[in-house]
């Protein structure tokens, strides 16, 4: 009975993580979404991983663009100036960043795109009895 019982919490275990793994892999593979916001909006950021952002800009002229990260004072955290062929597509490993509201500000010549988000720290705490 003893063994049974060992058996079924490694096959749940096993069912779990399979499940997990498939999860994440999901979550930072792009998406038919992220095609499709992609045509309908200029800039469009998205979480990939924990931490992680990946910010897309469709322009449909060559132009160059000033890319800045503001955070919810208005401090200049980030700024880059560049040519963009048609799309960009910039990675973002924010981890250092503390909790609070940010916005990704892309400037092509008169025009003003923004997409702000939140970092928040989730904390888990668990009870066990022995």
């Amino acid at each position: 009975m003893k063994n049974l019982k060992s058996l079924t919490t490694m096959a749940v275990m096993a069912l779990l993580f399979s499940f997990s793994s498939a999860v994440s892999k999901a979550q930072t593979a792009p998406s038919i979404q992220d095609s499709l916001t992609l045509g309908r909006e200029k800039l469009n950021v998205r979480q990939t991983e924990s931490m992680k952002f990946r910010l897309t800009y469709h322009s449909p002229e060559s132009a160059t663009i000033n890319l800045r990260i503001y955070d919810h004072n208005s401090n200049l955290l980030y700024t880059e100036n560049r040519r963009v062929e048609n799309h960009l597509i910039k990675y973002f490993d924010l981890s250092h960043l503390a909790d609070g509201t940010y916005t990704f500000e892309v400037r092509e010549g008169a025009d003003l795109h923004k997409q702000s988000f939140d970092i928040l720290t989730e904390t888990s705490r668990v009870a066990s009895a022995e």
